[in-house]
């Protein structure tokens, strides 16, 4: 027997509604739209641990997917632009507020004051290790806990420390992306 529409569970007429609901909501859109393109980044470093690790191939030829955009500039404007979407998504959601609607939701202001705090850091390294390459000529550049990990794992450690940086901000952007579209109708949000 097909599943239609009539035969289908409450419990799919309720995600399908809530679907339906979520792509009216331009803030969740805008918001889903950022996670795509991270989920890209995270992509890209998932693939540099699976080619030094796995693979073994050396620290030196382990780029990701796509190699060409392993370049310091490149990695400081990418997580700047996420720094710079987590702050627009914070005050976007309301979330300085304590009025807010928002804040009803669970969690959701603490792990978007935690991902931009974090993400804020991460940017911070990409900063530090831009004036290593360009201005102090060290190849390849470290960053500041970069070289602390450096030391103890070598060039591994800066594989390693973005690595986990991204498995820390990627996965709260998932969840904090979740937790408001389940949340939505609860708190009538939209």
């Amino acid at each position: 027997m097909a599943l239609t529409q009539e035969t289908a569970p409450v419990k799919n007429s309720f995600l399908r509604q809530l679907y339906q609901d979520c792509l009216k909501d331009r803030l969740f859109l805008i918001y889903a739209i950022g996670v795509i393109l991270q989920t890209g980044h995270t992509i890209e470093h998932y693939a540099q641990v699976v080619q030094r690790f796995w693979l073994g191939w050396p620290a030196a030829e382990s780029h990701g997917l796509i190699g060409q955009l392993d370049v310091e500039i490149v990695h400081f404007l990418w997580n700047s632009a996420v720094v710079a979407f987590l702050i627009w998504a914070h005050r976007a959601f309301e979330l300085n507020n304590p009025e807010s609607k928002f804040r009803a939701v669970p969690m959701i202001y603490g792990i978007s004051v935690f991902n931009i705090l974090f993400q804020s850091y991460h940017t911070f390294e990409h900063i530090i290790r831009m004036v290593q390459f360009f201005i102090l000529d060290i190849r390849p550049a470290p960053g500041l806990l970069g070289y602390v990990l450096q030391q103890i794992f070598g060039q591994d450690g800066v594989i390693l420390m973005h690595f986990f940086i991204n498995l820390l901000v990627y996965p709260l952007m998932v969840v904090f992306l979740l937790i408001y579209m389940f949340h939505r109708h609860i708190y009538k949000l939209v």
